[in-house]
C-alpha cells in the first residue's frame, strides 16, 4: 500500500466487502479468550460486590 500510494494510486485499491459468511467464518473458528474458570471468578466477584457501570 505504501509503494502504491507514493506512485499516487493507493486511492484506486478497495478492499472486498465483508460479509456475513466471512463473519459466521471467522466465528466458526475462534476460540474462547476467557477460561470457564475466569468466568466463575468473574460471576462469584460480581455476586459478592455488585457491578459498578
Amino acid at each position: 500500500m505504501q509503494e502504491l500510494a507514493a506512485k499516487g494510486m493507493a486511492a484506486q485499491i478497495t478492499p472486498p466487502p465483508i460479509t456475513r459468511t466471512d463473519v459466521d467464518k471467522v466465528l466458526a473458528r475462534q476460540k474462547a479468550t476467557v477460561s470457564k474458570k475466569d468466568l466463575e471468578l468473574y460471576t462469584r466477584f460480581t455476586r459478592e460486590f455488585g457491578e459498578e457501570g
